[in-house]
């Protein structure tokens, strides 16, 4: 009883929260901002080359 009294309020808690509901937020902001950074690295390869070539 004494360990779900003290878990209570440690998920309530600031520090902790930032481990546990958003730990798959986060991970999901970083992929999607990795992935339109990918994009449009790619875009901008195949513009330069598209441009290099006419």
């Amino acid at each position: 009883m004494e360990i779900s009294f003290h878990f209570i309020p440690y998920h309530q808690n600031i520090p902790h929260t930032r481990y546990h509901p958003f730990k798959r937020g986060h991970f999901q902001q970083a992929f999607k901002i990795l992935f339109i950074l990918m994009i449009s690295s790619y875009s901008v390869n195949i513009t330069l080359a598209l441009t290099a070539t006419n």
